[in-house]
């Protein structure tokens, strides 16, 4: 369908949409198959710019904790938090997930699997919360290359996009679930990434008038992923 994509943008794209993992197929692998098919084409640059968001998809993530619902394990009643990120271009998730506890290590959990998967952001925008503010946490955007950029305080409209999606969570998912059939957190994950993958990525935005994930890989070549092996 777009024969003058890259290779490198294509794999990305596939690891992006989920369709595989980055040691299940390497990038010399797409590149012969690119190579022996006779699909490359000299590539089209495009522009697009809309206003009060990033130019492009990975040029900054908002990040931000949420409080989750409490889950019912062996009789006792457990809440949970929600930890989420998502590109300010594209609004597609790159990563959520939900935990018992509200500290760094559920945070780092979530962003290394944005990570692997979407990425690595220019730029990160989160709240003044400890966590984000924790030397560990500064001292891992600082190696990947990403800036770590704060909220002013009690302004919570600086991340309105990420709270927008908190509330489509609540109003297309969260409210809708039988709680009765949920038993542990690893099976909530699950259903959560099943929504954003099936039915958040996939469905038009109103804002961009755009499925999130499409809008992502639209320039993905600009984004800098994790070297993996070819």
């Amino acid at each position: 369908i777009y024969p003058e994509r890259s290779a490198k943008s294509i794999y990305h794209e596939l690891i992006a949409r989920g369709l595989i993992s980055s040691g299940s197929i390497s990038l010399s692998t797409v590149q012969r198959f690119i190579r022996n098919h006779g699909l490359h084409k000299p590539k089209e640059k495009i522009k697009d710019r809309r206003a009060f968001e990033m130019e492009f998809p990975g040029d900054c993530w908002q990040t931000d904790l949420s409080q989750g619902p409490y889950l019912t394990i062996e009789g006792k009643k457990r809440k949970t938090w929600l930890t989420a990120f998502l590109d300010d271009n594209s609004r597609a998730v790159m990563a959520a997930s939900f935990s018992f506890e509200q500290n760094l290590l559920s945070v780092l959990s979530v962003f290394k699997t944005a990570v692997m998967r979407r990425g690595i952001p220019k730029k990160l925008f989160m709240d003044n919360g400890k966590v984000f503010h924790a030397d560990q946490f500064k001292f891992i955007c600082a190696s990947l290359g990403t800036i770590a950029s704060y909220a002013e305080a009690y302004s919570p409209q600086s991340k309105g996009k990420l709270e927008r999606w908190f509330l489509t969570l609540q109003r297309q998912w969260l409210n809708l679930l039988d709680w009765s059939t949920i038993t542990s957190l690893d099976q909530l994950n699950e259903m959560l990434d099943d929504y954003v993958e099936n039915q958040y990525h996939q469905n038009i935005h109103s804002a961009i008038k755009a499925k999130p994930i499409d809008r992502f890989t639209e320039h993905i070549e600009k984004i800098r992923f994790v070297s993996s092996k070819q």
